[in-house]
């Protein structure tokens, strides 16, 4: 991820400030975000140090890979905060609801195929990938970005709220104690105890996606 480093401070500081923070190096640890969430939450339920290493990076790279995608981070799509009240906002409202779980449900299934194909690794990474859109809920909650952004210029930003925060990591702990039950206690040990490598490759997220980044300057002025 060292591309970011290409970026403006303007763009750095949009990236850490519009969403819940990616967290860890990115924001030099002045904020809370997904990484130290996600760290917190593997290292209770005992992940060894390198599954760790996997679930907190992947964590983050809904903010590369799907930055323009809402349903990536609990959020309706940009129209809804420019309807006003009525049949056409629900209806629109409710079609984010289901792209979010529809993303989240897709996500899952990578996690599944990966157990079936006995790639630990990759079952760990699209695990903390998943984690990134149910932290997202904590301070989103479905909430248009441009509804966010406005926010945000008010210093009014949900993303800092600790009580956010918190939800945040209260759905992570309850969603690795839901993947725990459904995996069952022996194949949930198979991703907690690992001791391969440790995160992947920028190369080896590309083979997964089928593509890089979708974050740029472009999209980060858009957004």
């Amino acid at each position: 991820m060292s591309e970011l480093w290409r970026f403006s401070k303007d763009t750095q500081n949009t990236l850490n400030k519009t969403r819940l923070p990616s967290g860890g190096w990115i924001n030099l640890w002045l904020n809370i975000g997904h990484y130290e969430v996600t760290q917190e939450a593997a290292e209770r339920f005992g992940f060894s140090s390198a599954a760790v290493d996997i679930l907190r990076d992947a964590s983050q790279d809904p903010d590369f890979y799907e930055f323009t995608l809402p349903s990536a981070h609990a959020q309706s799509p940009d129209k809804v905060a420019f309807m006003p009240p009525g049949p056409e906002r629900d209806e629109a409202i409710q079609n984010g609801i289901d792209a979010y779980k529809e993303w989240a449900l897709n996500v899952c299934s990578k996690i599944s195929q990966a157990m079936v194909d006995k790639d630990t690794r990759v079952a760990l990474y699209w695990l903390g990938y998943v984690l990134h859109g149910f932290q997202d809920l904590g301070p989103h909650g479905g909430m248009p970005n441009p509804e966010h952004a406005a926010l945000d210029s008010l210093k009014q930003s949900l993303d800092d709220d600790s009580s956010n925060v918190q939800l945040s990591r209260y759905y992570t702990q309850e969603f690795l104690r839901h993947i725990r039950e459904v995996l069952g206690e022996g194949e949930f040990d198979l991703l907690r105890n690992w001791d391969g490598d440790g995160n992947l490759s920028k190369s080896e997220k590309e083979d997964l996606f089928g593509h890089g980044w979708d974050l740029s300057v472009e999209a980060v002025i858009d957004f």
